[in-house]
């Protein structure tokens, strides 16, 4: 070993340190606790010449000043890890008053620091708070929409119990015709299990009883003609964060489509494997992988679509998820969610109203 080397990397008391790789610039003074001490090649040691006619740490104040710091990484050689060489260092230029005011100085920022250390806390807490409204408004209006909180009521729209006898009508037919399989009956719902009041027009249901839920599926892959078609072969990846699917990456030939379950427009297709809950609109007929759970027909799209984004609607997917490595919801679990109905024309206005608050929303966030 060289002792010239290692004596070169002793650190003294006084001493002022600088990173001068990979992060730069940082700047501290070593006080005799903290010996013994040795410096890798990454720090570079300032020792002054005569420390007791200087106050040190106007000196680090000094060399931690946004002017020098920028100064200082202007300066950086660009190689696999940033770096300042000694050079660079030695040449830095700081403005040094006399002693006393230096003294004063230092006394100033070490009075101010503790507000300036409040300030930072709350500035980090209020820029978290700003960055986090959009989102925790949105949830809030929706779960005003779902609660009833959002439009008023009005007689003359009916009940949402009337809206539930016409979808039980709907569905019988459509049974008779074969166009969907009769559903299980699931148990009917209690008062324990009602999360909040809802308005007297309004009727907690299962998701089953005014839906008809699809689980998409992969047509084979050895079959290189099912693919590249007409038909869009939705994802999980799909689903963005707007009302409707802007894009398919993989899309189904009538071939393909065959060995699909074709999901109707404006059906909201759920993510339920993973990243759970995501969800969109279908904006024409179009397929999904088994990773997506659609909701079908009878109440007004849009109403529903809005639903999904709620936090009654996520909670209770978390919920039903199964506890393995990655969280499943299968469609029998979500089947048997609640879902508070309005009357058909009070879910538009519902909507009409979301539509005017959401983009006020998305502008302030931006």
């Amino acid at each position: 070993m060289n002792d010239g080397f290692l004596s070169r990397s002793i650190i003294m008391e006084s001493d002022v340190l600088i990173t001068i790789a990979g992060t730069l610039g940082r700047t501290a003074l070593v006080r005799k606790a903290d010996l013994p001490l040795n410096a890798n090649q990454a720090v570079s040691i300032v020792r002054l010449v005569n420390p007791q006619k200087l106050d040190l740490l106007f000196i680090v104040y000094a060399l931690n000043a946004s002017a020098i710091q920028r100064s200082l990484v202007s300066q950086k050689k660009i190689t696999a890890i940033p770096n300042l060489t000694l050079e660079i260092i030695s040449d830095c230029c700081i403005p040094l008053p006399p002693l006393a005011e230096q003294h004063r100085i230092v006394y100033k920022i070490k009075e101010l620091m503790p507000f300036v250390d409040k300030y930072a806390i709350s500035s980090a807490g209020l820029e978290k708070l700003n960055r986090g409204f959009p989102d925790m408004m949105k949830k809030s209006i929706l779960q005003m929409a779902v609660e009833g909180k959002l439009v008023e009521q009005r007689p003359e729209e009916g009940t949402g119990e009337e809206l539930f006898r016409k979808i039980q009508e709907e569905k019988a037919k459509l049974i008779k015709e074969g166009r969907i399989k009769k559903q299980k009956s699931l148990a009917e719902i209690t008062e324990e299990e009602e999360p909040f009041g809802i308005p007297e027009s309004w009727i907690w249901v299962r998701l089953n009883e005014v839906s008809t839920i699809v689980t998409g599926g992969t047509p084979s892959k050895a079959h290189a003609e099912f693919y590249g078609g007409p038909i869009p072969f939705y994802k999980p990846a799909d689903i963005q964060s707007t009302p409707y699917m802007n894009s398919v990456s993989e899309t189904l030939s009538a071939q393909g489509g065959e060995h699909a379950r074709i999901i109707p427009s404006k059906s909201i297709a759920v993510s339920c494997i993973g990243n759970i809950g995501k969800s969109a609109m279908l904006p024409s007929d179009g397929t999904t992988n088994q990773q997506i759970n659609s909701i079908c027909y009878y109440c007004f799209p849009e109403y529903m679509y809005w639903y999904t984004q709620s936090p009654l609607f996520i909670s209770q997917l978390v919920e039903r998820a199964s506890m393995t490595t990655i969280p499943i919801v299968n469609k029998s679990k979500m089947e048997t969610c609640l879902f508070p109905m309005p009357p058909m024309e009070e879910q538009k206005r519902i909507v009409a109203k979301i539509n005017a608050v959401i983009p006020v929303i998305d502008m302030i966030a931006t």
